[in-house]
């Protein structure tokens, strides 16, 4: 299946948002994607899918489109 992935990590992306058309086995989660990229699935993530917030349990399906991105706070 195909899932449209979009990082705001700056550490994976050098300031600048990362998009990805990645190809995964059907019940791949978002837990599993994070973990390819090195990422803990349980840290401090945002999560969504197809603009939902959902958690790192979650089962993507073809052409669904990850966001993932660093908490934002205000100062």
């Amino acid at each position: 299946m195909k899932v449209y992935f979009k990082s705001f990590f700056s550490a994976f992306t050098k300031g600048y948002a990362t998009e990805k058309e990645l190809s995964l086995p059907e019940g791949t989660t978002i837990a599993d994607v994070l973990t390819e990229f090195g990422m803990d699935p349980e840290g401090d993530i945002i999560m969504l899918v197809n603009g939902r917030p959902l958690n790192e349990r979650t089962v993507l399906a073809d052409n669904d489109k990850l966001t993932i991105m660093p908490p934002v706070s205000a100062a």
